[in-house]
């Protein structure tokens, strides 16, 4: 068997005009472009969460909302609770406040009330918002409600 020798490669063309053969690797250029992307690809991502985690915040808000104002305007119809106005400090919302107005629809028997329960929560730094739901209901005879409403009827 014969062996070859072979003479190591070279680059010609760059041995034509003089300069360094090229080397392996990235150019500051590019390098600068890949963080750029990068950079932009995380901020667009971190804007995209912190907006789903501020719509559930405040679909989290509107339930809770929601379920409170349900739950008192329930114990206030039901004769529950007597107390026509107050706050949720108990249930860990000082700052949310409720009121209750009754209208009785009807004054022939069976009397018909409407109720309906207005809750007045911070919105803001310095505004106020306000939620309301109003339910229908016929009352005993003794409900306390029926001291405090308005007539609408004829109207």
């Amino acid at each position: 068997m014969r062996s070859i020798d072979h003479a190591p490669l070279t680059d010609h063309a760059t041995e034509t005009r003089g300069l360094a053969p090229s080397r392996d690797g990235f150019t500051l250029i590019e390098l600068v472009l890949a963080v750029a992307i990068i950079g932009g690809s995380f901020m667009t991502l971190l804007y995209v969460r912190s907006a789903a985690v501020q719509r559930a915040y405040l679909y989290n808000q509107a339930r809770q909302l929601q379920r409170l104002a349900q739950e008192q305007l329930d114990e206030v119809s039901y004769g529950v609770v007597e107390d026509t106005d107050g706050s949720f400090e108990d249930r860990g919302k000082p700052d949310w406040r409720w009121e209750i107005q009754a209208v009785q629809v009807s004054t022939s028997d069976p009397v018909l009330l409407e109720c309906t329960i207005t809750v007045t929560y911070p919105e803001g730094r310095d505004e106020e918002a306000e939620y309301r739901l109003s339910t229908w209901f016929f009352p005993d005879d003794e409900h306390h409600l029926l001291d405090l409403v308005g007539t609408t009827e004829g109207q």
